[in-house]
């Protein structure tokens, strides 16, 4: 199921960027190079596991190659489920910070030795953030990345690095789909964007 990840590919690549698409599976990043491809842009796939540190900096280094050097950075990768606060194990915790925030300070980090000034780096975040129920442990990663993101802003800026973060609405994306039944497909239907 496409998510914000590919929209916002599609978009800059529709705007003249060429693009790296970067994903866990080869084959939803290739299926959004080929959309992108066939709609007249450039892109390319890559596959990694960015929940590794040395994987976020092998695809920096890989992305850096195939474009001839990095000018924007676009994290938005996520997970969630609907455990709360204390009944996640200890070990879902960790993988979901590690999928949801600490992938993006990896990918950054590593990013920045190739991010020119005027370049731009955007995290993607939820209105989760503010969410108080089952999900917890997404919504209190999301708000770490968007800490995150005002600290980035303050020690790049000074480099030219402008960093943003975005708050994504009510989306029905491979998330909601696995974890809301159909009272809350309804609602989240009549939700404005």
């Amino acid at each position: 199921m496409p998510g914000v990840g590919y929209g916002i590919a599609r978009l800059l690549a529709a705007r003249g960027a060429s693009v790296v698409v970067l994903d866990r599976s080869a084959e939803a990043a290739q299926r959004t190079v080929d959309r992108i491809t066939a709609e007249g842009g450039t892109a390319h796939a890559l596959t990694a596991d960015v929940t590794t540190d040395a994987a976020c900096e092998q695809a920096v280094t890989e992305a850096a190659g195939l474009l001839g050097g990095l000018d924007t950075l676009v994290n938005n990768v996520a997970s969630g489920d609907r455990a709360g606060i204390f009944e996640v194990t200890p070990e879902r915790l960790d993988e979901l910070m590690n999928i949801n925030f600490t992938s993006a300070w990896s990918v950054t980090r590593h990013a920045v030795p190739h991010l020119p000034p005027g370049s731009a780096i955007l995290n993607i975040s939820s209105v989760g953030v503010s969410a108080r129920g089952p999900g917890m442990p997404y919504c209190v990663a999301k708000a770490g990345l968007e800490n995150f993101s005002v600290g980035a802003a303050s020690t790049l800026g000074p480099q030219g690095i402008r960093v943003n973060c975005i708050e994504v609405g009510a989306i029905w994306g491979s998330f909601a789909a696995a974890n809301m039944d159909e009272r809350f497909r309804e609602a989240r239907g009549r939700a404005p964007p």
